[in-house]
């Protein structure tokens, strides 16, 4: 008797629980599936929390998705399960800045969890165990490979995407310090602009500043993790940032970010995000406004 009345309750609670798990799915498919396919009217920027490492991911208006490198490992794919509709299973352009681990270590396993349409990166020589697993693994997804240059540009939905450095092709070349290869990308939409720099130090700053380039943006997130080697008071002066984001780990051995830094930004009044204070950082703009998650 004992025994059948704790089998009758145990399939009570079990049955309660199931139910309960039902209701929530079809909430959450409810709740997504008006705007499945249409178009939305802004454009999702988030600044991934994934400790001492970048990974910054855009939602486009017309549903595409951008990944900017992984950060240093697995967190990136945490992240991105929070940030995204559980249907999202495409990344329709990743972008690897360049071959350093807290870049790429968590790309690794985003290449081998999603289907990625299009890779875009330098195509630098290194001998970073994790950079030749990942081009081994972009290799075998069958996704489109560009080579990235300065001048190149690329849109999805309304977003659009300008290259503006390296200024010429680094394909297969070596470098001792690989943030001198990192790639600097100005996303727009419409009056709206982000510039992101991976890791790229001063003098290629400099180089960016006499370019000729429009560099300004609303939003900047600094190169190298808010370290004293990049973010040129110079290259500030050209950007003319409104918000400069600090993807740094809390309490981090590297000292990031730098206090002369952080007195850059604040003599001119920029207003700083970071993710080792705030976690993940979600900026949305409808193209003409900026509002912080």
């Amino acid at each position: 008797m004992f025994k059948e009345k704790r089998r009758f309750w145990f399939s009570i609670i079990v049955g309660l629980v199931l139910l309960i798990a039902a209701f929530l799915l079809l909430k959450e498919i409810l709740n997504w599936w008006p705007n499945f396919k249409s178009n939305r009217s802004q454009v999702d920027v988030y600044f991934l929390d994934v400790g001492q490492g970048d990974a910054t991911l855009f939602y486009t208006d017309s549903r595409e998705v951008i990944l900017v490198d992984g950060g240093p490992n697995l967190s990136v794919l945490y992240e991105l399960g929070k940030a995204l509709p559980f249907y999202e299973r495409t990344i329709d352009l990743l972008i690897l800045t360049h071959p350093d681990s807290d870049h790429i270590n968590g790309l690794v396993e985003v290449v081998k969890r999603y289907k990625i349409k299009r890779v875009l990166f330098t195509g630098i020589s290194d001998d970073l165990a994790a950079y030749k697993i990942w081009q081994e693994y972009i290799r075998l997804s069958g996704a489109e490979i560009v080579i990235a240059q300065a001048g190149q540009r690329f849109i999805y939905g309304g977003l659009n995407l300008a290259v503006l450095y390296p200024l010429e092709d680094l394909s297969n070349r070596t470098f001792v310090d690989t943030n001198e290869s990192s790639l600097a990308i100005k996303f727009s939409f419409q009056t709206i602009d982000f510039l992101l720099t991976g890791d790229l130090p001063i003098e290629q700053e400099l180089i960016l500043v006499n370019s000729g380039n429009d560099l300004s943006a609303e939003v900047m997130k600094t190169g190298h993790h808010g370290s004293k080697t990049s973010t040129h008071q110079s290259f500030l002066d050209a950007v003319k940032p409104q918000y400069v984001v600090i993807s740094a780990g809390k309490d981090n051995n590297y000292g990031h970010p730098h206090y002369i830094v952080l007195q850059r930004l604040l003599s001119r009044h920029i207003n700083i995000l970071r993710t080792d204070e705030m976690g993940t950082i979600r900026i949305v703009t409808n193209g003409q406004n900026i509002e912080i998650k």
